[in-house]
């Protein structure tokens, strides 16, 4: 009987070892605010230049149009945008993807709008692209 518990006890270790880096990761990631999560994913974001928005542009359907991806109901929980401002009429929005699903990992892409005339732009369309790994 002590033979078996102990030809167990090492399977247990092991298991227990490979989920520690991703219950890491999601501690973290949950103890993170949605602005530090927004600029930790979006590195292309700089902190000083622009200020992260708790909730969209009131045109943020347009820009998501202009962007070409889908609107953010079809990300969630894994994908998540996120908003950001420089006071001069630009706005940058940042699609930040986290998958746990089978190894932690993460990546974003992100789009800059400015307003010309009565519509908005997107210099040459996606503007960053990071990929990270746990």
């Amino acid at each position: 009987m002590t033979t078996a518990y102990r030809a167990s006890t090492p399977k247990r270790g092991r298991v227990a070892k490979s989920l520690l880096p991703l219950l890491v990761a999601l501690l973290l990631t949950s103890c993170a605010t949605v602005e530090e999560r927004a600029f930790r994913l979006c590195p292309g974001v700089e902190e000083g230049s622009w200020q992260f928005m708790p909730s969209p542009p009131s045109d943020a359907e347009a820009m998501i149009a202009l962007a070409q991806i889908k609107p953010p109901e079809h990300y969630f929980p894994r994908v998540r945008l996120y908003w950001f401002e420089n006071g001069e009429g630009r706005y940058l929005l940042c699609r930040g993807i986290l998958d746990y699903v089978v190894l932690p990992s993460c990546g974003s892409d992100s789009w800059e709008f400015q307003r010309e005339g009565d519509h908005w732009t997107t210099g040459s369309g996606l503007e960053h692209i990071v990929v990270c790994g746990g």
